[in-house]
């Protein structure tokens, strides 16, 4: 276990000392999926999550919908560690499972658009972080959503979804990525 976080921590170091530095960045290196997956475990350590959510839950579960590909890497790369001190555990969710899964997770990550009517209502309803495959999500009230720019991946902050949501973000956050809808 310990071996893993060191890993992961270390791709991460890695991801971010060359994709500065070198045009290519860890592209050549690295599937953009698995530095996505790696992003979303440490900008859930600059969350600040409801008290009685970290008690009432077991374990740390990330409601992921859309595509199984994506679904398994991300699967693969944090199935072993840890947020929160907790295990990080995965659902599936569709629209049928999704308000039920929510209630007991942490962040919905989404791959497309196939829940949109439903963001603003879960973010309004329930203390857990939207996370968006793709920037177009950002428009539909997703928290935070990936993108890439000049072959790196970047992050959008979406500061109202934010603002109005149940869940709170570091200043550290705001620092580093891109924020709009201020």
């Amino acid at each position: 276990m310990l071996k893993k976080v060191a890993i992961v921590t270390a791709l991460f170091l890695f991801i971010l000392s060359h994709s500065y530095s070198n045009k290519k960045g860890y592209e050549a290196l690295y599937n953009e999926h698995e530095v996505k997956a790696v992003m979303l475990w440490k900008i859930s350590m600059f969350v600040e999550w409801p008290k009685e959510k970290i008690e009432k839950e077991k374990d740390f579960n990330i409601c992921f919908v859309g595509d199984e590909n994506r679904y398994k890497i991300f699967k693969k790369i944090l199935e072993e560690l840890t947020i929160l001190k907790k295990k990080i555990k995965f659902l599936r969710c569709n629209n049928t499972s999704i308000l039920k899964e929510a209630k007991r997770s942490f962040i919905l990550f989404l791959t497309n658009n196939q829940l949109i009517e439903m963001i603003k209502e879960l973010s309004l309803n329930f203390p857990i972080l939207i996370v968006g495959d793709n920037d177009s999500l950002i428009e539909y009230g997703a928290h935070i959503c990936f993108y890439l720019h000049e072959d790196r991946i970047r992050f959008k902050l979406n500061y109202k979804g934010l603002k109005d949501s149940m869940v709170k973000v570091s200043y550290k956050l705001y620092n580093i990525g891109e924020v709009v809808n201020k």
